[in-house]
């Protein structure tokens, strides 16, 4: 269980300190509607990887489709909705 409990937080502490500098130069987003969900891939029917609430802020790692920016919460890259993030470039 300790072993266990060890290797997840150090493929989460791995996830958090690489994955957000690669995307943080393109920009920042702040989610619009009460909850987001961050998705696997760019459709509805992806697996949700976590949900963010209204006026979460997430980095942009760039626009996938018209409908779709990867980005990067709380340690997570996967996929939101365009309409629903109101972007601020940084």
């Amino acid at each position: 269980m300790r072993k266990a409990k060890l290797l997840f937080i150090t493929a989460a502490l791995a996830t958090v300190l690489t994955v957000p500098a690669h995307a943080a130069s393109v920009g920042a987003a702040t989610v619009q509607v009460d909850a987001l969900n961050l998705r696997s891939a760019p459709s509805t029917a992806a697996s949700i990887l976590a949900t963010a609430n209204e006026n979460a802020v997430v980095i942009i790692g760039d626009k996938s489709s018209a409908l779709w920016y990867r980005v990067v919460y709380r340690g997570f890259t996967g996929y939101m909705m365009a309409s629903y993030l109101s972007s601020a470039e940084t």
